[in-house]
């Protein structure tokens, strides 16, 4: 540190304290990934827009939240929704969790019919989004869901 005989011991103090710290913000990265910086960071709203199409083979396609960095995918059996069931976590069968886009090639056994629900997932400080509402409107908890 230079010596300015026109400054006080602590301003001197205060400028060398506001370099290092400086310094340590700049150590640390991007400061976008802090949420205080960045508006699209936090608990992603539910997914509203869904889009199914195909016929063999089905493609999801849903409208991207801005505070989503990947998305969760359950699939179940709609005869164990009243059971309280969504199915089971399909994010191992998404090749990319980053995309608007989950591609399902089977089947329902016949005579049955498959519910999907979709979520986004913000990996920092908002933590998983919402499945949506019950149809009493209450909000879905993970309680059933291994996702």
């Amino acid at each position: 540190m230079v010596a300015n005989k026109s400054q006080s011991d602590t301003t001197a103090i205060w400028s060398a304290t506001r370099a290092r710290l400086i310094a340590m913000v700049t150590a640390w990265g991007d400061s976008s990934d802090y949420r205080f910086n960045q508006r699209t960071q936090g608990k992603p709203p539910e997914v509203l827009t869904v889009h199914a199409s195909g016929g063999a083979v089905t493609t999801f396609t849903w409208t991207a939240l801005l505070s989503a960095g990947r998305y969760d995918v359950e699939r179940g059996l709609v005869s164990a929704l009243i059971q309280g069931s969504f199915g089971s976590c399909q994010n191992g069968r998404d090749p990319d969790r980053a995309d608007t886009t989950f591609v399902e090639p089977a089947l329902p056994p016949i005579g049955a019919a498959f519910i999907f629900l979709f979520r986004g997932v913000d990996d920092g400080c908002g933590g998983k989004g919402s499945w949506g509402n019950r149809s009493d409107g209450v909000e879905r908890g993970d309680g059933l869901l291994p996702c």
